[in-house]
């Protein structure tokens, strides 16, 4: 099951997808964006995210790396990276994969996806 930081990360990967890609599908030279984010509640920080997202042509990769902060660590210390990776076409996305490897305490999760050239699920695991 997914914790709620491992699905804010997964939001904010997609978000930063999302906001940046129409301007993308003209673009002939690599572009890099940088993105890091603070989650806060009542003014306290409670988790950090950071994305890397490459733009080649058509093609993306998004690296993100998030983690609890402050005192929510006392509480639900988690730590994790997420890679996605794809195209970008005329009629939307086509993913290629996507991994989410995280530790929440001391137990260490995955999830790890793999599309086919058509967009359809290839591969998928999840290991907890």
């Amino acid at each position: 099951m997914f914790r709620p930081i491992a699905l804010c990360s997964a939001a904010l990967c997609l978000a930063t997808l999302v906001t940046i890609w129409p301007g993308l599908g003209s673009a002939a030279a690599p572009q890099s964006f940088r993105g890091e984010y603070t989650v806060s509640f009542l003014g306290l920080a409670i988790a950090r995210a950071a994305f890397q997202s490459r733009y080649d042509g058509a093609a993306y990769r998004i690296d993100g790396s998030v983690a609890s902060a402050g005192l929510a660590q006392i509480f639900d210390d988690t730590k994790g990276t997420i890679v996605a990776s794809g195209r970008l076409a005329e009629d939307g996305l086509q993913p290629r994969s996507f991994r989410a490897d995280y530790t929440s305490g001391r137990k260490a999760s995955l999830v790890d996806i793999r599309f086919a050239n058509d967009g359809r699920l290839h591969e998928s695991r999840a290991c907890s």
